[in-house]
């Protein structure tokens, strides 16, 4: 789920994590002491090194922590826009129709659709330099009179401009009707990389390495004076540390909104759960239904959390079966890697019985 978004926040953070490191062993072979005993042809090499950092060392430091910041920035903005569009695909791959997706989204994506013909007509902003606004107003157009069949112009979501620093990343997502600061408080993970309870903590404290990450830029761009306020290689890690593990936060709340819907629109509730076993198996009774090994089992919290579950084996009285279809009411023992409980609420995918080869 939004996977590409993910892979290409995890491969351009790593090259910049490699840049780093490129970094750390460029200035450790710079401050390298060679001996009488060391070759020709080395003791030249680090002399030209020693003499070219001499020179170069305070504009190397500079640029490359503009080159850093910018880098940063830029991964920041791409994510967020790659998310916010990879989510609205998603959600319309698994919607009925354009109008399931609920009133406030319909009149939302009316609304910024417009302004983004707009925006598109005054070729103000090069990010939508390859819409066409006749485009932008056929899929509105197409929403409205074929609701089953629709394209949503995800550019609409999107900023045109602005500082992405927290309170704006939030903005956003409200569109959409989710709240990223709510998703923050409840993010297991995120708490424990920040160390604490934040739920009353001001929210440029808790996200300042963004917001500084954001000014810093900022100052960057706009040819400040910035040589006693940069940060080095080991003041940059912890800003990338924590741009890590933010998206890595935005991408599950979207996930878990996702899996929600799909609860909701495309899943059905199990109403007769029998037992749970072990954390990751769950007896319940079904009919009508055919199941298989590889689909998934959508789980409800008491905390109204959701969380998708891919089902590894399924047994009806100590049989295993890779697919099977049930036509009366049968107890059938379904299995998950972990995450269950007895008070949790379990759902199944919603869809029309096919021919199969066990049938019970």
């Amino acid at each position: 789920m939004l996977e590409s978004t993910r892979h290409y926040f995890e491969k351009e953070l790593k090259s910049i994590r490699q840049y780093l490191n490129h970094i750390r062993f460029i200035n450790g072979l710079a401050e390298f002491k060679s001996s009488p005993e060391d070759r020709a042809e080395v003791l030249l090499l680090t002399s030209q090194i020693e003499e070219h950092f001499k020179d170069f060392r305070n504009s190397k430091k500079i640029f490359e922590y503009k080159a850093l910041i910018i880098s940063l920035y830029g991964l920041l903005e791409g994510y967020i826009n790659l998310a916010v569009k990879d989510y609205i695909n998603y959600l319309s791959s698994v919607a009925q129709d354009y109008n399931s997706l609920g009133p406030k989204f319909i009149e939302q994506h009316f609304d910024l659709s417009i302004k983004l013909i707009t925006t598109i007509t005054s070729k103000d902003y090069a990010k939508f330099s390859h819409l066409n606004k006749n485009d932008v107003l056929k899929n509105v157009n197409d929403c409205i009179t074929t609701p089953e069949s629709f394209s949503i112009n995800t550019d609409a979501f999107i900023l045109s401009a602005g500082n992405l620093k927290h309170t704006k990343i939030a903005e956003v997502f409200l569109p959409l009707s989710i709240s990223i600061n709510d998703g923050f408080n409840k993010s297991e993970s995120f708490r424990a990389f920040v160390g604490r309870d934040f739920s009353h903590t001001d929210s440029d404290v808790t996200f300042f390495r963004i917001n500084d990450l954001v000014d810093r830029r900022n100052k960057i761009a706009h040819g400040t004076d910035i040589i006693d306020d940069i940060l080095d290689v080991s003041t940059l890690t912890p800003y990338i540390d924590f741009l890590e593990q933010y998206c890595k936060t935005i991408h599950w709340i979207l996930c878990e909104d996702l899996v929600k819907y799909e609860s909701e629109n495309k899943y059905f509730k199990i109403e007769s759960v029998l037992q749970v076993w072990g954390g990751a198996i769950v007896g319940v009774e079904l009919e009508n239904y055919c199941l298989s090994v590889g689909e998934f089992l959508i789980i409800k919290t008491q905390e109204d959390r959701y969380f998708k579950k891919k089902i590894t084996s399924i047994q009806v009285d100590g049989h295993s079966y890779d697919s099977l279809q049930v036509m009366d009411k049968t107890k059938v023992a379904i299995k998950v890697d972990s995450g269950l409980k007895d008070n949790q609420i379990f759902f199944l995918l919603n869809k029309p019985i096919t021919p199969m080869l066990f049938v019970i």
